[in-house]
């Protein structure tokens, strides 16, 4: 069962990749990575999050908070797939 491990891993691995390229594009959907360094797209990362969060519990659907569903629902797919696959 091998697969189901590869199969969520590359999901969950995708889902917080364009989560996170979410949070650090501009309002046209633009990645200036020259300008940012890995810092600074950090702290956009993680001030998104804590946005996202506050607006999906209040049941608001903003840009951040579809990016924080996006890399939430990575982490879990990531983690689905360890504690599954042994259980196969």
């Amino acid at each position: 069962m091998t697969i189901l491990l590869f199969l969520s891993l590359l999901l969950g691995s995708t889902c917080i990749l364009s989560g996170y390229f979410r949070f650090i594009s501009n309002d046209n959907g633009h990645l200036k990575l020259a300008q940012y360094h890995f810092v600074d797209s950090l702290s956009f990362v993680a001030n998104g999050l804590i946005n996202g969060t506050q607006n999906l519990l209040r049941f608001k659907l903003s840009k951040d908070a579809i990016s924080s569903l996006m890399v939430y629902g990575g982490c879990m797919f990531y983690c689905a797939g360890f504690v599954v696959d042994p259980l196969v």
